[in-house]
């Protein structure tokens, strides 16, 4: 029973030694380098050559440039005097469109006061109709139907007054003064109700040809308005004038890039050198006329050995060490690859790395500097690293080889020897 117990207690020490490992590699981060020995080149460099051909009125000595300066300028007067009559031509046409606009914002400003006019009269002729209609014209018809009435009253009242007094006169009751100013009392009843219809007839004649008046005026605004609007003014000037100036606009710019065609300018700031041509001397197409370098912008080529070619990706983060006074002794450059070059033409082959230089870092440096780069293939915890191990290879070797690495140097396993450039063999070392 006592082995028994100490096989158990055995077995469950190796079981938390192997889950503490276990957890130990899922969770403790760990990290792995390659050292890529090399220098500092220009980040990017350019050949300017000649576009056209013709003489060279203006070169660029060698030494620093801005961005945009001229490094080559090529005859073209005839195409300069044609820029400048062009110009003067533009000068002319664009004073005539702001006179032309002067003319057409007043005579805008006429027809609005004109507009507003016409359309108040057609206003007011519109309400003085509805009047005419809706308000007088009843109320008039009215009092004229009532004085008819009173007035045919009137009359029959006489009237039979003197029928009355006819027949007392025929029993020569009543004198015949008396019937005489009956009877002429009644036929003024009859002119007086004759009258009123006339006049009747008269009022209603009257608005009649009020509202046709009143009609008229209407649509003699309504006319007015559509004149107003259909006025032809001076806009079919002032579009043709925009049109030539657009022509000559670009004739001029056609010849402002057949100069810029002849002219080389800095794409930007750099050291500018092995200046070709000079003043006065004709530049063929093509030509060389010098070389522009990046100084704002610098990378880093360094090499690699085969076995790391698979780890090594663009955009991976490295840390640049130079051997040059402040880096070594203050700091280092950070940088990320941006290319991977194989040289099969050289005996070994040769794996190039390249690069770019973040440039944030305390110090500039120079081209030429060398030293080298601890480039980060792999962040992350051991578990991890085991399972993205490239090439289909054993995780387990790989890993062995990697740790392994770090004593090359001193078992004198691998000893690529002495680099020409004076730079460092490439190593593997990992980063805790």
């Amino acid at each position: 029973m006592r082995w028994r117990w100490m096989l158990f207690v055995v077995g469950l020490g190796l079981l938390l030694v192997l889950a503490a490992v276990v957890i130990v590699s899922a969770i403790v981060p760990i990290g792995f380098t390659v050292s890529a020995p090399g220098r500092v080149v220009p980040g990017r460099t350019v050949r300017a050559t000649a576009a056209e051909s013709g003489l060279a009125l203006e070169t660029r000595d060698a030494g620093p440039v801005a961005e945009g300066d001229v490094l080559l300028r090529q005859k073209s007067t005839s195409e300069e005097r044609q820029i400048a009559a062009l110009e003067r031509e533009l000068v002319v046409l664009r004073e005539r469109r702001s006179h032309q606009q002067e003319r057409i914002a007043a005579a805008e400003g006429q027809r609005v006061v004109e507009t507003e006019l016409v359309t108040l009269a057609g206003s007011e002729a519109e309400g003085r109709l509805a009047a005419v209609q809706k308000g007088v014209g009843p109320i008039e018809d009215e009092i004229s139907a009532r004085v008819i009435e009173q007035r045919k009253a009137e009359s029959a009242l006489a009237t039979s007054e003197h029928e009355i007094l006819k027949g007392l006169a025929a029993g020569q009751s009543v004198p015949r003064m008396e019937v005489a100013r009956a009877e002429a009392a009644a036929a003024t009843g009859r002119l007086k109700v004759e009258q009123a219809e006339f006049e009747r007839r008269r009022g209603a004649e009257t608005r009649t040809e009020e509202a046709r008046r009143l009609r008229s005026e209407i649509e003699k605004s309504r006319l007015d308005l559509a004149v107003i609007e259909t006025r032809i003014d001076d806009r079919a000037v002032l579009l043709e004038i925009t049109r030539q100036i657009v022509r000559l606009e670009a004739q001029r710019d056609e010849l402002r890039r057949e100069v810029e065609r002849k002219t080389v300018r800095a794409p930007w700031a750099g050291q500018w050198g092995e200046v070709g041509p000079s003043e006065d001397e004709y530049v063929s197409r093509g030509d060389l006329i010098g070389v522009l370098t990046d100084t704002s912008i610098y990378g880093f080529v360094g090499e690699i050995r085969d076995a790391d070619l698979p780890w090594v990706k663009e955009k991976q983060p490295a840390r640049i060490r130079l051997r040059a006074f402040p880096f070594l002794k203050y700091g280092i450059l950070r940088g990320h690859v941006v290319q991977l070059e194989t040289h099969l033409s050289q005996e070994p082959p040769v794996f190039a790395v390249e690069i770019l230089l973040d440039g944030d870092g305390p110090y500039a440096p120079a081209s030429g500097m060398t030293g080298h780069a601890d480039i980060e293939i792999f962040r992350g915890t051991l578990l991890g690293y085991l399972l993205v191990e490239p090439g289909g290879r054993s995780s387990v070797s790989g890993l062995i080889e990697r740790l392994s690495s770090l004593r090359a140097p001193q078992n004198g396993s691998r000893s690529p020897g002495p680099d020409p450039a004076g730079r460092e063999p490439a190593q593997h070392s990992p980063e805790p």
